[in-house]
């Protein structure tokens, strides 16, 4: 392992210390009353739920694969983006990159779970994909009723970016990487087809 990607690692797991002093990230916003997800007609909408509070000072960020800012995953929590139709790979800021690789339909609604496991030095982040196949399905609607909802402060995440964008880049790396060498079982697992949208909404 390279001195920078050591430095790399040992920043990440001095935040995630720093974070045990909070359990709110700065990015997400907070959201009262009721909450309506549905499909978009020229979008695709993506919802990245966290359903346990395991790990909950442990808040790691999902980034796409050009290094956008989806939003932070705080414990108990769930956050919708709306994006564009297509193939997106999904990462996240942790010790591990947890990727996930979608291909998105417009006028549908695709479910990730962001799963927090214990890992080496701090909890490992996982990104897996949730639809009708999937066991996890049956579970949506009642993680829905008990997350919190939460909108990201897109500006701010990405300026943040912005300004670490050479380990951004190599974060993606390393997710495309990972990705690359997950066996078939695991891959299906952080894969998101076209068809495992629904054109549906979700009332929270």
């Amino acid at each position: 392992m390279s001195l920078g990607r050591r430095s790399f690692i040992g920043a990440l797991i001095s935040a995630s210390v720093l974070a045990g002093c909070s359990f709110s990230s700065k990015y997400m916003r907070p959201v009262s009353g009721p909450f309506v997800i549905q499909p978009v007609v020229d979008r695709a909408t993506v919802v990245f739920i966290r359903p346990s509070s395991f790990g909950a000072a442990i808040k790691p960020t999902i980034v796409d694969g050009r290094g956008r800012f989806m939003g932070d995953a705080e414990g108990s929590t769930f956050f919708v983006r709306e994006l564009e139709p297509g193939p997106h790979l999904f990462l996240v800021w942790a010790e591990n990159t947890g990727p996930l690789m979608a291909n998105l339909l417009p006028g549908r609604v695709y479910f990730v779970e962001v799963a927090i496991k214990p890992g080496a030095w701090t909890a490992r982040a996982h990104l897996l994909a949730i639809a009708p196949r999937t066991e996890q399905w049956a579970n949506v609607r009642e993680w829905l009723r008990d997350a919190e909802p939460r909108t990201s402060d897109v500006a701010a995440g990405n300026a943040y970016l912005a300004e670490r964008r050479d380990d951004v880049g190599d974060r993606i790396q390393r997710a495309r990487e990972a990705f690359g060498e997950l066996d078939a079982p695991e891959r299906d697992a952080r894969t998101l087809r076209p068809e495992d949208g629904v054109a549906q909404g979700f009332t929270r």
